[in-house]
């Protein structure tokens, strides 16, 4: 006996009664109907499964509550929090710029032994070092001290350029050799016109460096 199939199923047998024949066509026009429905939703509503293993996704959003990915293009972010995350400019390669999620630290690289690093604990405080191969500078504000420049080796140079340097303070201390009221410091240029006006601004001068206690 001759059949036709319909692909899954239903089947119809030529020696079949029209009203057979009629259930069969209408349980496969209600299985064409419910195949547009569910590819209706996947594409213009909602896929629900546990599982999608894709080469590719694309959607103008997605909306989920834990992401995990190996590699991705994260394109813009807009909004929402970070946590844990090595962040850097460029991978493997030198200049970048790099925060650390290990050592709570930014760091701006020239190279590997050239950078200016923001450390959140450094001599007990946040610190900003700059590091030129072996010789650092460390900038922080210690308990107890104040704001410190603090070259650990090398000289410290300090140049106004075309403008003037400007010390402004109670004291003037070096090494706790000297201090002395900034205000007590006269003109160090004299004005004199005569041998005895220079004499007079010379010892004021050595008055001065006594008080400094530069001088016996």
């Amino acid at each position: 006996m001759a059949t036709v199939s319909f692909g899954g199923a239903d089947t119809i047998d030529v020696g079949q009664s029209l009203q057979e024949i009629r259930q069969a066509l209408l349980r496969v026009v209600d299985a064409l109907a419910e195949d547009e429905k569910q590819l209706e939703w996947a594409v213009n509503g909602n896929l629900d499964v546990k599982n999608i293993r894709a080469q590719s996704i694309s959607a103008d959003r997605m909306d989920v509550q834990q992401l995990s990915a190996i590699a991705a293009d994260l394109g813009k972010i807009t909004a929402g929090e970070i946590y844990g995350t090595y962040i850097a400019t460029a991978e493997g390669i030198f200049p970048r710029a790099e925060m650390s999620n290990t050592n709570n630290l930014f760091t701006a690289y020239l190279d590997s032994d050239s950078y200016i690093q923001m450390d959140s604990d450094r001599l007990g405080t946040p610190t900003l070092v700059f590091q030129e191969g072996a010789i650092n500078t460390l900038v922080a504000q210690i308990a107890g001290v104040g704001f410190s420049i603090i070259p650990t080796s090398g000289n410290m140079f300090i140049n106004a350029q075309s403008g003037s340097l400007v010390l402004s303070g109670n004291a003037v201390r070096i090494n706790s050799l000297f201090s002395a009221p900034l205000d007590s410091i006269s003109q160090s240029n004299s004005s004199a016109t005569t041998v005895a006006g220079l004499v007079a601004d010379f010892n004021t001068l050595l008055g001065n460096l006594r008080a400094m206690n530069i001088l016996a």
